[in-house]
């Protein structure tokens, strides 16, 4: 007779065949009920249908065919617009260039409606055919309202976003300078701000970083930033493109005499820069002469401050006339 095992808790037994317990059965538990789908939103009334226009079309033009109509157009022979021409031809890359807009001419060819600019700077270089969107046989008139609407409604990007793309894009004098920020403890804001609304340690003075960078150096600006953030270190607004400037300078000015920060800190917590600059107009006509005389100012109720046995600082306006930057 054959035997057969079953286990069940932790038993095993031996039943003859035949006379096997059937396993336990185990009630399944019963589902929970399923909710009732929510009511979809009622649709969104759609806006009436309106003419948009002929599709444009997309298309590789030969250079040779591009026009100009001079009846809406802008004049491309003035200095800025010249140096803008140039700009495009010394950097010229396909992923920075713009497909430029067109339309047909009843003559032959295509008008240029937007992007005479880069039709002319390709153009230089020696390029045969420019990707261009092509508008369907345009009137005049609207060659004309399409360049404006094209030029006038288009959104300038601000120099402090420009900073934060060329950042990330490893610009190397953007990242020499993002570098020195963080190393100072300053901020540049990605969008043009009020002083009444600006944080401590923020500055809006970005061409005055730019320019102290490349006339007086690295250490210069780190010097200046560093000063201005310990000298006002929760007043927002006050690193200003004239501090900047002016501290950059005056310390390229004295690079080879030691500086005492306690000092130098006490003389701008008692002078007001801004003020100083006008002093500076009106001793001057000239910007080069300012710089000189403001270093001179400075440099001069530095010494006044200096605790007895320090040595001061030379003063001369002459010496000082090579020290570049606009105040």
């Amino acid at each position: 007779m054959k035997a057969i095992f079953i286990a069940r808790n932790g038993v095993t037994k031996c039943l003859p065949a035949g006379n096997v317990e059937p396993p336990a059965q185990v009630k399944a538990p019963s589902p929970a009920p399923i909710p009732a789908p929510a009511s979809p939103p009622p649709p969104k009334k759609l806006a009436p249908p309106r003419d948009l226009g002929a599709k444009p079309v997309l298309m590789w033009v030969p250079a040779t065919e591009l026009h100009i109509n001079q009846s809406y157009q802008r004049n491309v022979s003035t200095k800025r617009g010249q140096a803008v021409i140039k700009d495009i031809v010394a950097h010229f890359q396909w992923p920075l260039f713009q497909p430029i807009t067109i339309t047909q001419r009843d003559e032959a060819g295509y008008w240029v409606i937007d992007g005479q600019h880069r039709m002319i700077a390709a153009q230089q270089i020696g390029i045969r055919e420019i990707p261009a969107v092509l508008l369907d046989n345009l009137t005049s008139a609207q060659q004309a309202l399409a360049f404006a609407g094209i030029n006038g409604k288009r959104v300038s990007v601000n120099a402090y976003a420009i900073h934060h793309a060329m950042v990330a894009a490893e610009d190397p004098l953007s990242a020499r300078l993002a570098a020195i920020c963080e190393k100072t403890g300053v901020s540049i804001p990605r969008y043009p701000k009020m002083a009444t609304v600006s944080k401590p340690n923020e500055t809006m003075a970005i061409a005055a970083l730019k320019t102290a960078m490349r006339v007086h150096g690295d250490d210069a600006l780190i010097w200046a930033l560093r000063l201005l953030r310990d000298v006002y270190p929760d007043e927002p607004g006050m690193i200003t493109a004239t501090a900047v400037r002016l501290l950059s300078a005056f310390y390229a000015a004295y690079a080879d005499f030691p500086i005492h920060d306690n000092t130098i800190q006490s003389v701008l917590l008692d002078k007001d820069l801004d003020q100083l600059r006008e002093e500076a107009s009106q001793r001057s006509t000239n910007s080069t002469g300012r710089t000189p005389w403001m270093i001179a100012a400075l440099a001069e109720a530095y010494n006044e401050a200096l605790p007895a046995g320090r040595h001061a600082l030379p003063i001369t306006q002459a010496s000082l006339v090579g020290i570049g930057g606009r105040l």
